[in-house]
């Protein structure tokens, strides 16, 4: 049914053939036929309808705000990591060098 109403919509230059294709689109993009998707985003980015070309370049700005956030918080996961491994770096310097003086001392008594 989806696809029949999916092809009767974007037949039109209508806003509702617009928002169609472009749940089309994402659908596409949601199944991993992103060169498909890709297509369609940018005939909806052309659409006769200010409207849905505004809908269309938000959704995109959301997306790439989205992906951002995404590598960000990676990102920081990262530096977290690295900050815990350098902290256990240091206490077993720091263990190493107890035992170290332990010896030594150990030694001199």
């Amino acid at each position: 049914m989806f696809t029949c109403i999916v092809c009767i919509c974007t037949c039109t230059q209508t806003q509702v053939g617009g928002y169609v294709t472009l749940q089309k689109a994402l659908i596409l993009d949601t199944l991993g036929d992103r060169d498909n998707a890709q297509k369609l985003y940018k005939q909806v980015r052309g659409h006769a309808v200010s409207q849905v070309r505004l809908f269309c370049r938000l959704l995109l700005v959301l997306v790439l705000v989205l992906v951002l956030v995404l590598v960000l918080v990676l990102v920081l996961v990262l530096v977290l990591v690295l900050v815990l491994v350098l902290v256990l770096v240091l206490v077993l310097v720091l263990v190493l060098v107890l035992v170290l003086v332990l010896v030594l001392v150990l030694q001199y008594k």
